[in-house]
């Protein structure tokens, strides 16, 4: 009787420690977002700007801009301001990686698509597993209640 109560106890805390850290989740106001990402923007027409999206660029960055075909064009890197000069007259596609993972992909004449936020989505997806990872503990917390009960009648 007093092992099921302290079990009970137990099993209370780490329920209200879950919901807490869910209310923390999601009531935390959307901050920076430590990752950055790379992004190419155009600037004119033979005229891209190669940078993260918090502002800074890296100086190792380098370009290869690709006809329709994929035929490769032009290779370079960017200048001290972040700007790399191209001939735009085949040019489809510009893609710039900084050697250290960091690789973006720009179509000439592509529209371009707004992204998700990233402090939603990161909200959304530790959401979801906190949500599994519940359900996952109220399975197996079940399972030895069962257990429990069949050897108490025995």
């Amino acid at each position: 009787m007093n092992r099921s109560k302290s079990r009970k106890s137990s099993e209370d805390r780490k329920r209200m420690i879950m919901i807490l850290l869910m209310l923390m989740i999601v009531l935390t106001p959307d901050g920076k977002i430590f990752a950055h990402r790379m992004v190419i923007e155009e600037l004119e027409a033979g005229l891209v700007k190669v940078g993260y999206d918090d502002g800074r660029f890296s100086r190792r960055t380098e370009i290869v801009v690709y006809d329709e075909k994929g035929t490769e064009l032009q290779r370079g890197m960017i200048d001290a301001s972040g700007q790399f000069y191209f001939s735009p007259e085949q040019a489809a596609l510009i893609v710039a990686d900084d050697g250290i993972g960091h690789r973006a992909e720009m179509a000439l004449g592509a529209e371009v698509l707004e992204e998700k936020p990233r402090g939603l989505t990161v909200s959304l997806v530790f959401i979801a597993f906190l949500t599994l990872s519940g359900i996952f503990q109220y399975r197996v917390s079940s399972r030895q209640k069962k257990g429990e009960e069949r050897r108490g009648e025995l």
